[in-house]
C-alpha cells in the first residue's frame, strides 16, 4: 500500500447525543392503539438542533399523522 500511495480509510466513531440512562419519568404512548381516521386527530412533534458555523439553532416540527403534512 505504501508503494502505491494507498491509505486505509479510518472509520470515525459516531458521536452519541442521547442519554437514555436518566432519572426522568417515561410517559406512556397514548396513541399506540388509536386508529387515526381523519386529519388533525393526532399531531406529532420533534425538536432538534442544527449546528452552524458560528453556533447552532433549534428546529421544531409539528406534523399531522393522518395527512403527513407539516403544520408548523
Amino acid at each position: 500500500m505504501r508503494d502505491m500511495s494507498i491509505r486505509a480509510q479510518i472509520k470515525r466513531k459516531k458521536r452519541c447525543t442521547t442519554n437514555s440512562e436518566h432519572g426522568f419519568p417515561r410517559y406512556p404512548n397514548l396513541v399506540l392503539d388509536l386508529a387515526v381516521d381523519h386529519p388533525e386527530q393526532v399531531w406529532v412533534c420533534d425538536i432538534t438542533y442544527v449546528h452552524l458555523h458560528n453556533g447552532f439553532v433549534y428546529l421544531a416540527v409539528i406534523m399531522d399523522v393522518f395527512t403527513r403534512g407539516v403544520r408548523g
